[in-house]
């Protein structure tokens, strides 16, 4: 089964391309971050629900969080120094079939690969960032890396901005 791949989208040129509206840019499949070691950490029960109060451009690291309509969103922002953001995403007890990259730019790419979603942004100075829903709206397994490196204080759950333990972590509604 091959990998669907995200669509760039709005005001990016493409080798000549203005995609205005939506145009789909075929790009390698990003390779999922180093492999984990151990068990996945465990974060507080709901610590990912709310929208957290991230200011665009003026912080650095990756925001996570679940919205009341059940929707997972992963957004990405820096300084105004590149950054490159890797994660594998999977449901910890059903798969992830549906996600929709949203402000994705040349060079950024996620693939759905069987039941995990695999990303690669590399963000400097905006935002980078997709939706997802697990099917059956439960816990959610995530591995992610900042410039090739463990960085879980660069992580912020939900509306209160919990970081996780480890970068390899599960974290449930």
């Amino acid at each position: 089964m091959g990998a669907r791949i995200g669509v760039i989208t709005r005001g990016l040129v493409a080798g000549g391309c203005l995609l205005v509206g939506g145009c789909t840019v075929v790009v390698p499949p990003p390779h999922p971050p180093h492999a984990p070691q151990g068990p996945p950490a465990a974060v507080p029960k709901g610590a990912v629900n709310g929208k957290p109060d991230m200011k665009i451009g003026k912080e650095l690291g990756i925001w996570i969080w679940r919205a009341a309509d059940g929707k997972w969103l992963v957004r990405s922002t820096t300084k105004g120094k590149q950054h490159k953001f890797r994660g594998l995403i999977n449901g910890a007890n059903s798969p992830i079939s549906w996600f929709e990259p949203q402000l994705m730019e040349i060079g950024d790419s996620m693939a759905h690969h069987g039941q995990e979603l695999v990303f690669k942004f590399e963000t400097a100075g905006h935002i980078d960032g997709f939706d997802f829903v697990p099917d059956d709206h439960g816990c959610v397994r995530f591995h992610i890396t900042m410039d090739e490196r463990p960085m879980p204080q660069r992580i912020f759950l939900g509306k209160s901005g919990v970081h996780p333990p480890s970068d390899h972590f599960v974290a449930c509604p």
